[in-house]
């Protein structure tokens, strides 16, 4: 990738955008692969003939779009594509990783029993004063950190602070709990991260983030789970199918 490419300076199309598509063109024809690497912005100015505004205008909208990534020592390297979920589905995330081969772990910042906040009593059905266990933990795909995720977990599960959270929540709470998930209530908004966002998902502030907010039901139609879910929207797609009656 190092011949000089002209653009159009005179043009309604903006500069940044033409080079996007241009990389995202040379991507495409030369077969990069996952973990590649694109040129450096400096190397970009020189081939394209464009400012360093316009270079980095462009790979941020790479980036957002999860074409490519930042690479501490590195640079800009192509970025594995981001997961898709089918909102119809409803599958635990080490479930469905496991099913395309990806690989998926997860630290826990926090666990401990908090009264329930008003927002989740409502959720879970559950009285004023109640205690519920409070698990904080970031979530990885394939070493990625993709998910920072609150989950509000009431006492009759019979989970404690002293479980091993790791790994599937819904495994844990089929064999300890003895419940199985079978249904829930999902909210998608579109929010900017915050102070904890930019610190465990290494993303600036106010990058855009999807936040899911998950009620899980057992087969009985009590809920037995309450979710809050902030996800890198370079990484993690929403994708739902709809159909005329």
């Amino acid at each position: 990738m190092n011949e000089r490419v002209a653009l159009r300076h005179v043009s309604p199309i903006p500069l940044y955008y033409q080079l996007r598509e241009a990389l995202v063109e040379k991507i495409r024809r030369e077969g990069l692969n996952v973990g590649d690497r694109i040129p450096t912005e400096a190397e970009l100015q020189q081939i394209y003939g464009v400012s360093r505004t316009t270079v980095r205008q462009a790979l941020a909208d790479l980036v957002r779009d999860g074409i490519i990534r930042r690479q501490r020592g590195r640079g800009s390297v192509i970025a594995r594509p981001p997961v898709q979920e089918m909102l119809p589905r409803l599958v635990g995330l080490t479930e469905e990783m496991r099913s395309r081969g990806r690989s998926v772990r997860s630290d826990v910042l926090e666990c401990r029993w908090v009264e329930a906040p008003p927002r989740v009593r409502q959720a879970l059905d559950i009285r004023p004063g109640e205690q519920v266990l409070l698990l904080v933990r970031r979530r990885y795909i394939d070493d990625d950190p993709v998910f920072y995720v609150t989950d509000y977990l009431p006492a009759r599960l019979g989970l404690t602070p002293h479980d091993d959270f790791r790994g599937s929540l819904f495994d844990l709470m089929r064999i300890k709990g003895g419940v199985r998930v079978v249904r829930a209530e999902v909210t998608v908004e579109a929010v900017g991260a915050g102070e904890p966002e930019v610190q465990y998902l290494h993303v600036p502030p106010g990058f855009p983030l999807l936040r899911n907010v998950r009620t899980f039901f057992a087969a009985d139609g009590s809920p037995v789970g309450y979710l809050e879910e902030l996800c890198r929207s370079d990484r993690y797609h929403h994708f739902v199918v709809q159909k005329a009656e």
